[in-house]
C-alpha cells in the first residue's frame, strides 16, 4: 500500500507585534514655540560655524603667506648659496692656478739649476780639454802639413791639370814650328842653289813673310801646315823663274 505526505503549505507572514496595553491611554499637546525656537537656537550655531570658517580662512591665508615667504627665503638662500658656490669655485680656481704656477716655477728653477750644473761641467771639461790639447795643436798641424792635408785648391788644380796640359800643347806647337822651319830651310837652300844672287834677297823676304804667316797660323790653331808649305814652294819657284 502506497502512502503520500501532504504538501508543505507556505508560512503565513508574521503579524506585527503590538504590545498589550497595560494602562489607560494619555496624550499631550505641545504648541508651536513651547520647546524649540529656531531663530534663538540657530544663532550660536551660526556664530560658531561662521567663526570657524573665518578662522580657517585666515589660517589658510596666513599659511599661504608663510609659504610665499618660505619660497622667497628659499630662493634668496639659493641665490646666496649659488653666489657663494661661484665665489668658492673662483677661489679654488685661483688657488689651483697659484699651486700650478708655484709647481711650474719650482720645476723651472730645478731645470735652471740642472742647466747651470751641466754648463758648469761642460765648461770644466772644455777647460780641461783645452789645457790638455794646447801643446798638441802645433804638433798636429805640423804633422798634417807634412802629410799634405792643407793645400790651396786653385794651386793644386793649376799644378795637376793646367800645367801638364799647357806643357803638352807647347811641346806640340814647338814641334810643328820646328818641322815647318826645317822644311822651309830645305826649300830655301834648294831655291838659292838654282837661282841667282838677284833673286836670293827676294826669296829670303818671301820666306820670312811665309815663316811669319806659318807662325801666325800656328798660333791661331791652323792645322793645314802642309798646304801652307806647298803654297810657299810654289811662290818660291815663281820667284826663281
Amino acid at each position: 500500500m502506497d502512502t503520500q505526505t501532504d504538501p508543505f503549505l507556505d508560512r503565513p507572514p508574521t503579524p506585527l507585534f503590538i504590545p498589550q496595553k497595560s494602562g489607560p491611554d494619555a496624550g499631550t499637546q505641545i504648541e508651536e514655540g513651547e520647546l524649540f525656537n529656531f531663530d534663538d537656537e540657530v544663532e550660536p550655531i551660526l556664530e560658531v560655524l561662521v567663526g570657524r570658517t573665518l578662522e580657517q580662512s585666515v589660517m589658510e591665508v596666513m599659511e599661504e603667506k608663510q609659504l610665499a615667504n618660505l619660497h622667497a627665503y628659499q630662493e634668496h638662500f639659493e641665490q646666496i648659496r649659488a653666489a657663494e658656490l661661484v665665489a668658492t669655485q673662483r677661489m679654488e680656481a685661483a688657488e689651483r692656478r697659484i699651486n700650478e704656477e708655484r709647481t711650474k716655477r719650482v720645476e723651472q728653477e730645478k731645470k735652471r739649476l740642472e742647466e747651470e750644473e751641466k754648463t758648469k761641467q761642460k765648461t770644466e771639461v772644455q777647460m780641461y780639454v783645452r789645457g790638455y790639447l794646447k801643446n798638441m795643436t802645433d804638433s798636429i798641424f805640423r804633422t798634417l802639413q807634412k802629410l799634405n792635408y792643407f793645400y790651396d785648391p786653385v794651386e793644386k788644380e793649376v799644378e795637376e791639370l793646367y800645367l801638364p796640359f799647357l806643357s803638352s800643347e807647347i811641346d806640340e806647337q814647338m814641334s810643328n814650328i820646328n818641322t815647318a822651319r826645317s822644311a822651309l830651310k830645305c826649300m830655301v837652300d834648294q831655291s838659292v842653289s838654282s837661282s841667282e844672287e838677284r833673286t836670293r834677297s827676294s826669296v829670303e823676304r818671301t820666306v820670312e813673310r811665309m815663316v811669319v804667316q806659318v807662325h801666325k797660323r800656328h798660333a791661331e790653331g791652323t792645322k793645314d801646315v802642309q798646304g801652307l808649305v806647298d803654297s810657299l814652294i810654289a811662290r818660291i819657284n815663281e820667284k826663281a823663274v
